[in-house]
C-alpha cells in the first residue's frame, strides 16, 4: 500500500472512531432512560404498612393481616405467614424469629412482646408489660440483632411513654419512661443503632423534636 493510500485512510479510521464512541454513548443513554423489569413481583394478600428486614430476610406486614416473610436467596418461594392477633405490627430479630405483641390469655394475663419462630411458627420468648399499655412502634438495628419496642399507655386522655431493646440474649426488659408522648410524623418514627445503646424519636412530645436516647446511660 502506498503512502498516499494511507495518508486517505487515517482520516477515516480517526472519523470511524468517534463514531463508535458516539453509538457506544447513544447505547448508554438509550440503557439509562428505558424501563427495567422488577426482579420479582411479589404477591401480596392486601394492604402492606411496612417493610423490615434483618439482612437475609425480608417481612412485610399488612393492615389487619398476618406478616409475610420471604427469605432474600428465595423470593419466588411464597412466604411464611404469622399470626399477630390484633398486635399493631410485627418486626423481625434475626433472620429466624418475628417480634410482636401477643394480648393476655388464659394461661398469661399479661400482655407481652414476644418472640416467634419461624421455623415452628410458636413463641419461644414472653416480655410481659403493664396492662393498660400497648405497644405502638417496633424497629429493629440495621442487622436485625437489636429491637426497638415503644410502649404507649391506653386512655382517651393519652399517658405515659416507655422505650425498651430486646437482643437475643435479653431475658427481661429494663422499660425507659420517656417524658411525654410521640406524635405522629411519620409511618416510622424510631431508628436503633447496630449497638442497641442508641434509638432515635421523631415526634416525642411536639412534632418538631428529634431526640436520641442512650439506654445504657437511661438518658
Amino acid at each position: 500500500m502506498s503512502d498516499r493510500d494511507n495518508r486517505r485512510r487515517i482520516p477515516f479510521i480517526r472519523r470511524s472512531g468517534w463514531l463508535r464512541i458516539l453509538l457506544a454513548a447513544a447505547a448508554l443513554l438509550a440503557a439509562g432512560c428505558s424501563a427495567t423489569k422488577p426482579l420479582y413481583e411479589l404477591p401480596v394478600r392486601g394492604q402492606p404498612t411496612s417493610l423490615t428486614t434483618s439482612g437475609s430476610v425480608l417481612a412485610v406486614d399488612y393492615l389487619a393481616d398476618m406478616p409475610g416473610v420471604w427469605d432474600w436467596g428465595d423470593l419466588k418461594r411464597s412466604p411464611g405467614t404469622y399470626d399477630r392477633g390484633q398486635a399493631l405490627g410485627a418486626v423481625l430479630l434475626g433472620p429466624r424469629y418475628l417480634v410482636t405483641e401477643v394480648p393476655p390469655d388464659a394461661s398469661d394475663p399479661q400482655p407481652a412482646v414476644a418472640a416467634i419462630d419461624r421455623a415452628t411458627g410458636r413463641i419461644v420468648r414472653r416480655w410481659p408489660f403493664a396492662a393498660g399499655w400497648y405497644c405502638s412502634r417496633f424497629c429493629n438495628s440495621p442487622d436485625g440483632r437489636y429491637v426497638a419496642v415503644l410502649l404507649e399507655q391506653k386512655g382517651p386522655a393519652g399517658g405515659d411513654t416507655c422505650l425498651g431493646m430486646i437482643g437475643f440474649a435479653t431475658r427481661e426488659i429494663d422499660w425507659i419512661p420517656l417524658s411525654g408522648r410521640v406524635i405522629e410524623t411519620s409511618p416510622q418514627p424510631l431508628a436503633v443503632s447496630s449497638t442497641g445503646r442508641y434509638v432515635a424519636l421523631l415526634g416525642l412530645g411536639r412534632l418538631d423534636a428529634l431526640t436520641v436516647v442512650d439506654l445504657t446511660a437511661r438518658r
